[in-house]
């Protein structure tokens, strides 16, 4: 029996890696910038955390320093410079509350994904920790 030319395409097994390739690729790298992008993402947050005990540390240990707001925030964005966290006005904000503790600081930052297509999905970073008034 002879081939058909349709026959012999249909049985032709050339090209069905690339077309393979070609379907999982996409999954493929939405699961490792996925990977990478929760990483950051915990990183980052970790960081923020530190950044808070950061500034309350600073505003409890030396208040001659740290007197005012502006100084915990410099100290806050300090630590936070540290750890690699890009700080730009705008992204990031500091809260000061009374507290029982003391003073309640609350350090807010907005997470830049590095990957545009996640951008809908990422929450805004919040970190507290409470500096103890010196009486």
């Amino acid at each position: 029996m002879a081939r058909t030319p349709a026959r012999a395409a249909a049985l032709d097994r050339a090209g069905t890696t690339a077309v393979e390739f070609a379907l999982v690729l996409p999954l493929l790298l939405m699961l490792l910038l996925g990977g990478l992008e929760m990483g950051r993402l915990i990183w980052f947050d970790s960081a923020l955390g530190w950044a808070a005990e950061r500034a309350a540390r600073c505003a409890t240990i030396d208040p001659a320093r740290c007197r005012e707001e502006r100084a915990i925030r410099e100290a806050a964005e300090a630590a936070l410079s540290a750890l690699g966290v890009p700080v730009s006005p705008g992204t990031a904000a500091i809260a000061f509350a009374p507290a029982p503790c003391g003073t309640l600081i609350t350090l807010r930052l907005d997470y830049a994904p590095l990957v545009p297509a996640f951008a809908p999905l990422t929450p805004r970073l919040s970190a507290s920790a409470c500096a103890l008034d010196q009486a």
